[in-house]
């Protein structure tokens, strides 16, 4: 087949955002029925999907629309270039979904990040055994499942960007998504790429995250506009937790802008570990931004995580054992000056100087007693130092700005 343009009907983001309202009569659910306000705000575009043997299907080679779980929906499809549904039927669901995903894909490729969204992966706008909530299954095959209690999910965007953030986050750091700081992230990036990709659109309440699906009768949704710090609003509620960290980031997106926000959040995802912290997180943003933009927009990033707890730039202490003393953090951290090590006898020394995800960036073997050490680290960030020698190790995290 061949990708092929056609016209479609969908929620720009949804229905309240466009209308400019918040949930109440006559912007209700009603169990899907088509009222005649809600239709209203369905909007007309273009998207490509595929044609094949005189058939349009709502795929391409990322992103097929599938019936994967109850309730049992059969995708639709078109002998025609137009895939135009009102909400009564499912197929609104399946065109709303392929949209946005595809919609958001794009905005991916065209930031420069094409390998982030490159893989497969199965969407079933009507799933989940029809409860009220959505889900992303890392597999082989990863797919999305939507569900359809209260509002469809797949009605809005909000749901549609944030369950497909995970699976961005699963490709470029497989197998990362354990612990609940780690997971409290995962959640909270979703959120952000919901509020970013929804602004595009409008800024009518955009702090609501799940603005059509939730804060109704149903469920009450989540902000990306809280005052929550860390780590006094942290909690094991990593659902509660993940608003510390899309705040942080929408507060970056404030200053920065959407573009260069996005550029940012987008190349974090590829350093995301295990079991990290918050603070952990925080200094791949700061990675991200020496990479992308080498320190144009440092003080302002710096700035937003600093005023949510997330960057302790004094909280860099000299470390010591009994036979080994690391020296001089500080003037390491804020003033480019050497490491100072120092020994109780003359000893061999391994100096080791890790990223945060692992990598090793710097490495010298040498002898003495006190040994002075300026590993060479070109950008601001935090760093692992390990310090190993016949009779005992030190390491510890230490910035460097």
């Amino acid at each position: 087949g061949q990708d092929s343009t056609v016209i479609a009907k969908v929620f720009l983001p949804d229905p309240l955002t466009t209308a400019e309202v918040t949930y109440g009569a006559p912007f209700v659910d009603d169990n899907d029925s088509d009222i005649a306000e809600l239709n209203y705000e369905a909007a007309i575009v273009t998207m490509k999907v595929l044609f094949e043997d005189g058939v349009f299907y709502l795929k391409n080679d990322n992103i097929i629309i599938k019936d994967i779980n109850v309730p049992t929906a059969a995708v639709v499809t078109s002998i025609i270039p137009e895939f135009n549904y009102t909400r009564s039927e499912s197929g609104f669901e399946d065109v709303n979904t392929f949209y946005h995903l595809t919609n958001f894909c794009n905005d991916i490729v065209a930031a420069g990040y094409t390998s982030l969204q490159d893989f497969y992966i199965e969407i079933d706008p009507h799933g989940a055994s029809g409860a009220d909530q959505s889900f992303y299954v890392s597999a082989a095959i990863p797919t999305i499942q939507f569900g359809e209690g209260g509002v469809d999910d797949a009605e809005d965007a909000d749901v549609i960007v944030h369950e497909f953030s995970h699976a961005l986050s699963d490709h470029a750091s497989p197998l990362s998504n354990s612990g609940l700081e780690r997971r409290a992230i995962d959640e909270g990036y979703g959120d952000y790429f919901a509020a970013s990709y929804s602004r595009k659109f409008s800024d009518y309440n955009w702090e609501k995250i799940f603005s059509w699906d939730g804060h109704n009768e149903f469920w009450f949704g989540r902000n990306a506009n809280t005052t929550k710090h860390y780590p006094e609003d942290n909690s094991d509620n990593i659902y509660a937790a993940s608003e510390i960290w899309s705040g942080a980031l929408m507060d970056i997106f404030d200053v920065i802008g959407k573009t260069n926000c996005d550029q940012l959040v987008y190349e974090a995802l590829f350093g995301s570990f295990p079991n990290m912290t918050m603070p952990d997180g925080a200094s791949l943003i700061l990675n991200a931004e020496a990479t992308i933009f080498g320190g144009l927009y440092y003080e302002q990033v710096f700035d937003a995580l600093f005023a949510r707890g997330l960057i302790y730039p004094n909280a860099v202490t000299n470390i010591t054992n009994n036979k080994i003393q690391l020296l001089n953090t500080n003037g390491f951290a804020f003033f480019d000056e050497p490491l100072v090590i120092q020994f109780n006898q003359y000893t061999d020394v391994i100096l080791n100087c890790y990223s945060v995800d692992g990598k090793l960036l710097a490495h010298q073997q040498t002898s003495g007693t006190t040994i002075s050490w300026k590993p060479e680290i070109t950008q601001q960030g935090l760093y692992i130092i390990e310090v190993v020698t016949p009779t005992g190790t030190i390491a510890t995290k230490i910035s460097h700005y």
